[in-house]
């Protein structure tokens, strides 16, 4: 929300600060930091916000080739082809600074299993997800799209019952619809101004 305002030049509207406060906070309670703060790394958390922010910029290079009307196909294309470069540069480096064989080891001798979950990972977690972002992105502002993107704690609680077994609990309920609440705010806000456009 903060980045599209001095990007891309969209308006903070009174619905999308309401929206990324609620949508914060709901985050916050699925979290619920403060439980278990003993544990909390701080240099996980930097990371973690890090890893945030540039998602954030993600949001908005994608907002950027939407409104150019980029074939989603080739904006993906691109962006896998800067991510391989990216990673066979960066390789080395890091492998200085990380001995764990299970993060710096590269091998193509894995099990049938294995190739299996990456090929579903790769597929609906990666390709189709992104292909559906990038066509989205040619109507939706970055900021909207940003409070959207955070339904994936909700999601991710699902699935986590569905596929580990783990128990929904109160504080997942209440922060999932905190974040619920927010994507309805900003969604309602885009579909009334969809059906009663400003004069020109």
């Amino acid at each position: 929300t903060v980045l599209s305002k001095y990007f891309l030049k969209e308006d903070i509207t009174k619905e999308k600060a309401i929206a990324t406060a609620l949508v914060i906070l709901g985050v916050i309670v699925i979290i619920n930091p403060f439980e278990s703060i003993s544990q909390i790394n701080p240099i996980g958390v930097i990371l973690a916000l890090s890893g945030g922010a540039v998602i954030s910029l993600w949001i908005i290079f994608g907002r950027v080739a939407g409104k150019r009307d980029y074939n989603p196909v080739t904006t993906q294309f691109g962006y896998y082809i800067f991510m391989l470069f990216f990673f066979m540069s960066s390789y080395p480096i890091i492998s200085l600074f990380i001995n764990d064989p299970t993060i710096v080891s590269l091998s193509v001798t894995q099990t049938t299993e294995v190739w299996f979950y990456l090929f579903l990972y790769a597929v609906f977690a990666i390709i189709l997800s992104h292909l559906l972002y990038y066509e989205g992105a040619k109507k939706v502002p970055a900021s909207t799209s940003g409070i959207i993107f955070l339904l994936e704690p909700i999601s991710a609680s699902i699935l986590a019952v569905i596929f580990l077994g783990e128990l929904i609990t109160i504080n997942i309920i209440i922060g999932g619809a905190l974040i619920l609440f927010s994507n309805y705010i900003v969604i309602r806000k885009r579909k009334d101004k969809i059906e009663n456009p400003e004069p020109i």
